[in-house]
């Protein structure tokens, strides 16, 4: 890593930190999965979006298709019947398209821990992305491990990086009316807030995608703490 890429890392984390202010886009908390690497494991965590709904979604999105092809057909000249057969068949295609995205990330979540050019220790991963719990919160801690030949750019670095995850996280928590999530936050190589499913994703895409390139990374440690419930309705954590 060189001095103008390690600037443009610190640039970019504060540019995010100084946007984000603190404050948390809010989401509807997601729900989870019964496994960790299988594909409504990675819908979940992708989308936020359980399987059943999902495929209830893309069922309602092919049901909207073939009403439109059936009214082009028997109403080839109408101009407004052509209208109408068109959205409905754009909303099966969207359906349709979000499915195969879905899978295309899937293929590439599979086994991914095994392909890490690294060891990815502590229970974290197990207990996030396997809870099927929609409200599910965990104390999460990571902390990334270089090799000691790792230059200081290469740490200055991965602090920084670990800043700008930091940020993406923070935008996947909500506001509650009573209480607060642990917004996660960075010091020196290691990071630790709340975490839910979609924060496990982001996990997930920093380890996974992130770090490797470094080519310094000796561990990733991944742990929990503790868990616990918060929703927008049950407002206590």
């Amino acid at each position: 890593m060189n001095d103008e890429q390690l600037r443009a890392l610190q640039r970019e984390a504060q540019r995010l930190e100084t946007r984000q202010g603190g404050d948390r886009v809010e989401r509807v908390s997601p729900p989870a999965a019964r496994s960790t690497e299988s594909f409504a494991a990675t819908l979940t965590l992708f989308t936020g979006i359980q399987a059943g709904p999902f495929t209830m979604l893309v069922g309602m999105g092919t049901f909207c298709a073939a009403i439109g092809a059936g009214l082009w057909r028997d109403h080839p000249g109408s101009v407004q019947f052509t209208l109408i057969a068109g959205l409905l068949g754009l909303m099966g295609l969207a359906g349709w398209t979000f499915l195969l995205i879905a899978v295309v990330k899937w293929l590439g979540f599979r086994g991914w821990r095994s392909k890490l050019p690294f060891p990815l220790t502590g229970d974290g991963w197990e207990q996030l992305a396997s809870t099927r719990d929609d409200h599910r919160w965990f104390d999460t801690r990571l902390e990334v491990v270089l090799e000691t030949s790792a230059s200081e750019n290469v740490r200055t670095g991965t602090a920084a990086m670990l800043r700008i995850f930091c940020t993406q996280a923070n935008a996947s928590q909500y506001t509650l009316k009573r209480g607060a999530l642990a917004a996660w936050k960075a010091g020196g190589l290691v990071a630790s807030g709340d975490a839910g499913a979609r924060v496990a994703w982001k996990l997930y895409r920093f380890i996974a995608k992130a770090l490797p390139p470094l080519g310094a990374v000796k561990e990733v440690r991944l742990t929990v703490t503790r868990s616990f419930t918060a929703s927008p309705e049950d407002n206590e954590p």
